[in-house]
């Protein structure tokens, strides 16, 4: 009875530290050990040629960090994190948008990506003519969070919208489940 009672507890002991382990690396443990990404101030060009681009992009913090799925990020998904991204458009060719995501792909080798304060200029201007907190970019859709978009002198928000960032239906921004379909202006307005 008393080997059974010590072997019992053994296997206790290794089931918490496995346990123990598992917690680890679903916190954050597999991100220290993939390498961690951390770049501040980062700044490139989109579209060709390359002496007249058709934008320019700047990221704040790009930081790898964890997909959200339900309430929880789990750590074994990593994905690019970008932090206050500016993209002013010297043209209106918002299919260049797609070499955003390009870009980040090749420089950090991570396929999922996540926008946090995204803004859209045109020209000089100092107001952004579309604002989300928060863009999922997949494939040839973006989809934006709490979206502010300027139309004139008007502000109108939506909750979530899909933007098309390539295709001919591109500059397409989609809101309330398909209800509401605009146009993202990018004429370049001369002063």
């Amino acid at each position: 009875m008393l080997r059974f009672s010590s072997l019992q507890f053994s296997f206790v002991r290794f089931f918490r530290f496995g346990l123990a382990c598992f917690l680890y690396f679903c916190a954050g443990g597999l991100s220290a050990l993939a390498g961690d990404i951390k770049i501040n101030g980062l700044q490139f060009t989109l579209g060709q040629p390359a002496d007249r681009p058709a934008a320019k992009v700047t990221i704040t913090e790009l930081t790898q960090g964890a997909q959200k799925r339900g309430f929880l990020r789990i750590a074994l998904l990593p994905v690019v994190m970008a932090k206050g991204v500016a993209v002013r458009f010297l043209r209106p060719e918002i299919v260049v948008l797609a070499e955003v995501q390009e870009t980040l792909r090749a420089m950090v080798k991570l396929e999922a990506q996540e926008f946090h304060g995204v803004q859209f200029f045109v020209g000089d201007e100092v107001a952004p003519r579309l604002a989300a907190e928060e863009a999922l970019p997949k494939g040839e859709v973006w989809a934006l969070k709490r979206v502010r978009v300027r139309q004139g002198d008007a502000m109108r928000e939506f909750g979530e919208c899909t933007l098309r960032v390539a295709g001919e239906r591109a500059g397409e921004l989609t809101a309330g489940g398909g209800g509401v379909v605009l146009r993202v202006d990018l004429a370049v307005v001369a002063r």
